[in-house]
């Protein structure tokens, strides 16, 4: 994802959570994406193009109190990183700008990560195979039953 404040920079897109964010108690945050509610968490200010002046933040998205996935990131210009600080040092999502969503984060994904209710392939094969072996159960009993 090309950064929206230096564009020589390009964000990777990776949904797993960050090494040095597993054992941050990162604070959560209730916001409406794609006209859904959701839980997300920030993860610690990253630094690797402080050489650029800019600092980010991963975003992820919390299903049953535990990180699902990375789902984008806030960046901001390094020497504005104070200013979007509350008084604990945690990050007031409503000083630091819009959220940036990586390019798979749609209302498709969202929906299938909240409330489970798109049918993945797999899903769909599972229903097949299980669909098949009630049928061959019922022709077996009606074959004993002849």
């Amino acid at each position: 994802m090309k950064s929206k404040l230096n564009d020589t920079i390009n964000y990777s897109e990776l949904k797993y959570l960050s090494e040095e964010d597993t054992n941050f108690e990162a604070n959560l945050y209730e916001m409406t994406l794609f006209e859904m509610s959701i839980i997300i968490a920030i993860g610690l200010p990253k630094f690797t193009y402080i050489d650029k002046e800019i600092v980010y933040y991963p975003v992820y998205i919390i299903k049953n109190d535990k990180v699902h996935s990375q789902i984008g990131l806030y960046e901001i210009m390094s020497n504005t990183q104070p200013s979007v600080l509350d008084d604990d040092g945690d990050v007031d999502i409503e000083k630091i700008g819009p959220i940036q969503l990586f390019s798979y984060v749609n209302k498709d994904y969202i929906d299938k990560v909240m409330y489970n209710t798109k049918k993945t392939r797999d899903d769909a094969d599972e229903l097949d195979e299980a669909e098949d072996e009630a049928d061959e159960a019922e022709d077996e009993a009606e074959d004993e039953a002849e």
